[in-house]
Parts: structure tokens; sequence; C-alpha cells
């Protein structure tokens, strides 16, 4: 009798009866409904695609500027001149591993217990700065000096290559980009500790990478980022072969006619 009524409502009602519902792919309120067809899904998967970078974009924002936070924090609890040792110990390991999240956001990995420092995953960098609170995120780990030096010369070159790659954004979203530019320049115009010759190169191959090079050069904040990274890198790979024949191309690129 179950089976019969498995099959009446299966057959007529299109729900319940034998229709799996084990399947953990498909929402309890969707078991009565077919599956999407192949083309049906690709015509919105491009779409899929933006909104789920968009919310792991949020939530590695969210993520870092917890941590930023965190850390700001820190770094006033270790003024204190009355902190005792074992305070001190255990401050610094919640440092590190606040410093650590942080530099999740951005991409960026540490190998324990070393000063190796490597961007892991440029993608995820990408992403953070694709949403103008990444980029205030980023302009502040700078500004304050919560991101170590080493770091941010790492972060560097992708970082500039993705921000020169974006559209202008308009409104007041422009204003966490230039703020994010000016903390480049300041790193790029620093002198003790010096940028390493080898990230000034790494800065020109992406410059060259980025479409459209001259509607770059035409926004000025963006341009002085570019003329500084050609001016300092001059000073500190001037004598380098690779730096010059960057350079001859740059050059090469902005005299061709469109």
């Amino acid at each position: 009798l179950l089976c019969t009524y498995a099959v009446i409502f299966a057959h007529f009602l299109q729900s319940l009866g034998r229709i799996v519902k084990t399947d953990v792919t498909r929402p309890k309120a969707l078991l009565a409904a077919p599956k999407l067809t192949k083309d049906l899904t690709d015509a919105s998967s491009e779409e899929t695609r933006i909104r789920a970078n968009l919310w792991k974009a949020r939530a590695q924002i969210d993520a870092g500027s917890i941590a930023y936070l965190s850390l700001l924090d820190f770094a006033l609890r270790l003024q204190r001149t009355d902190l005792l040792a074992e305070e001190r110990a255990q401050v610094m390991f919640e440092v590190q591993h606040a410093l650590s999240k942080l530099h999740s956001c951005f991409g960026v990995e540490v190998t324990p217990n070393t000063k190796d420092v490597r961007l892991k995953h440029d993608t995820t960098l990408s992403l953070t700065l694709s949403l103008p609170k990444g980029q205030e995120l980023l302009a502040k780990s700078m500004e304050k000096g919560i991101l170590p030096h080493q770091s941010a010369q790492v972060i560097l070159p992708y970082a500039c290559a993705a921000v020169l790659s974006q559209e202008r954004k308009q409104g007041s979203s422009y204003q966490k980009e230039d703020r994010l530019l000016s903390s480049f320049l300041s790193i790029i115009n620093l002198r003790n500790p010096s940028v390493r010759s080898e990230i000034f190169v790494s800065c020109l191959h992406k410059i060259l990478s980025v479409n459209k090079i001259r509607e770059v050069l035409t926004i000025r904040p963006r341009a002085e980022v570019v003329h500084a990274i050609l001016s300092r890198g001059s000073e500190v790979c001037g004598s380098l072969k690779e730096w010059k024949e960057l350079e001859a191309e740059f050059v090469r690129l902005l005299s061709v006619r469109q």
C-alpha cells in the first residue's frame, strides 16, 4: 500500500514518493524540483562566480580588519611598563597569531621561525584589493607599520598591478585607492630600509603587463606611483641588464602610436 501511494505521489504530484531525499547538494525545499540542465547552469555561472568572489573578498577583509585592530591593541599593551614577563610573552604569542591572520588576508605566507616571506596566493591579494575597504586596510597596515616592511615589499609589485589594472572607482571610493597609492609611494621612496632591487624589477614587470598603460598614466596618483618606481628603480637597479631592458620596453610602449 505504501509503495502504491509513493508511485501516485511521485507520478501525479511530482513530490515525495521515490525522489531521493539524501542528496546534500540540494536544499530541502527543492527536493521535488528537477535539477537544472547544464545549459541553464552555465547561463548563471558567471554571476555565481562574481557573487562567490565578492563574498570571499568581504570575508577576507573582515578577518584582516579584526587582526589589524587586535595588533593595534597589542602594540599599546606592550608599551606598558608594568607588564609582567609572562604577560608579555602571552601578548607576543597573540601578536604572531594576529599577524598571521593579517598576512593571510593579503595572500602572504611567512615560514615559522624564519624571515622567509612570500606571496603564496596573488589571487587572494587581488580579491582583497578589489574592494575599497580592502585597499584601505592595506593602506592603514602600511602607514601604521603594522605590516612588516619585508611583507610590504613582497606585496608591492602585485598590489600595484592589481590597483593599476582596475577601473577607476567613482565617488568617495577613489579616495581609498589614492590613500593606498600614497602608501605605496612611502614604501618606494624609503631609503632606510630601501626596497630591494629584485622588487623594483618585479614592479616594472607587472607595470608592463597592465593593459592600456597610457590610460593608466592619465590618472595622476597612479602616474606618480609609476614615476616613483622608475626613478627609484633607476637609482637602485641602474646597473642591472634586466632593468635596462624593461625600462627600454616601457619607453617603447609609450612611444608607439595608437
